[in-house]
């Protein structure tokens, strides 16, 4: 395992490493390599983040949550690994690698000996080792067991702090992703273990089942189905799902509600209707981080609201709000009538309090964004936007919103 493994990786190190498969990566690019390097470079050395209103730029390595670190850490563990194998020798007879984590086979007088060849190759980058125990070692979510024969045998891995909580079969969850829980948990279980080890490693799949609040009978259905011969590592070999791409559309779930409007749409074989949940763990973290200033926001419905009257201006925009009230403040003052704030303005002299902007919605797509504001100007009783401004909005929804 390595140690810290995003933040580990020294840029330069990551630069000097791409430059060396530069003949692989050409192909599937038309920028150049002078010009790719330098992308890569501002890509790695630009992970700043802000603290208490304070910007801070990450010095070293690679920054968590950037979308490149996965891949130039992969890259970088590859040449490394090919490396350190290569002068490790014979004395690894296998290994394995996935992401961060790998498994080798290493004759035990030799286990410092190579441990020292991977955590030589850079003083920033740390390899740690666990040896195994009584003939079982684990890796990811498989134990891996040295039988009395000799043969190698697998069952299924949890972590000792493992908490076993899952999907809740109580939850306000549709029924299929509650099946589909218990389903691929089984079934992952049977297919990670040995078959001398399927009857333990149910038991304790089931136990933790039972412990979500599953009940008895959907859990003995679903192990009586994936515990039948060639039944789990069945493929999906549905011609339609092949030759057709599926469209995807996500609700929000209602229990009763949301079932219906997907039987509706069931006959289509190319649509799918997917759930949400609004209810969801960033509703109570989403203030953990530091607040972006009102006219720094982007993609929103915004409300203005005039200083003389209780007249107000429903408006949406992709830019930043500091942008969009730039270009109101300069219609009203040459006297434009592209909006109804600036006719507002200049048929009464009244002025808006621009720097009181409000956000009434967020929505990055166009579509949607633009629907938000005719229903909050529908909603609004002294918005003064244009009655064209409300065109597309279907009748039903003002009978629903009064």
């Amino acid at each position: 395992d390595v140690v810290s493994l995003f933040t580990s990786i020294p840029i330069p190190l990551a630069k000097e490493v791409l430059i060396s498969k530069w003949q692989h990566i050409d192909p599937h690019t038309s920028i150049n390599k002078t010009t790719f390097i330098n992308i890569l470079e501002f890509c790695l050395s630009t992970s700043y983040f802000s603290y208490n209103n304070k910007f801070y730029l990450q010095k070293n390595g690679l920054a968590m949550g950037n979308p490149l670190s996965p891949v130039i850490a992969d890259i970088v563990l590859d040449h490394i690994f090919d490396y350190c194998l290569q002068q490790c020798g014979k004395y690894v007879q296998f290994s394995i690698k996935y992401v961060d984590d790998s498994c080798f086979s290493i004759q035990s007088d030799k286990i410092d000996q190579d441990l020292n060849t991977f955590n030589s190759f850079n003083n920033n980058l740390q390899f740690t080792i666990e040896i195994e125990t009584d003939n079982k070692l684990p890796f990811l979510d498989v134990l891996i067991i040295k039988e009395q024969d000799g043969t190698i045998s697998t069952k299924l891995y949890t972590k000792p702090t493992a908490t076993g909580r899952m999907l809740n079969f109580y939850s306000n969850q549709p029924y299929t992703y509650k099946l589909n829980t218990a389903t691929n948990l089984i079934k992952r279980s049977l297919t990670l273990s040995s078959n001398k080890y399927h009857d333990s490693t149910i038991k304790l799949t089931a136990n933790t089942l039972t412990k979500n609040g599953y009940p008895k009978k959907l859990i003995h259905n679903v192990i009586n189905k994936y515990k039948k011969p060639n039944n789990i590592h069945t493929k999906n070999n549905n011609p339609i799902s092949q030759n057709k791409e599926k469209k995807f559309y996500s609700l929000p779930y209602i229990h009763g509600i949301s079932e219906r409007i997907a039987h509706n749409f069931s006959k289509n074989n190319n649509l799918k209707i997917v759930y949400s949940n609004y209810k969801c763990n960033k509703r109570f973290f989403r203030f953990q981080k530091d607040k972006t200033p009102t006219n720094l926001n982007s993609n929103v419905a915004y409300k203005i609201n005039c200083s003389n009257c209780p007249s107000t201006y429903i408006g949406e925009t992709k830019q930043y709000i500091k942008n969009r009230i730039r270009q109101h403040e300069y219609d009203t003052k040459t006297k434009k009538d592209t909006t109804a704030l600036s006719q507002h303005t200049t048929k009464t002299g009244h002025t808006f309090d621009f720097s009181n902007t409000t956000i009434v919605d967020r929505e990055k797509n166009t579509q949607k964004r633009k629907f938000l504001e005719m229903i909050h100007i529908n909603k609004n009783s002294t918005s003064i936007n244009f009655k064209t401004d409300i065109a597309d909005l279907n009748t039903i929804y003002t009978n629903l919103l009064n």
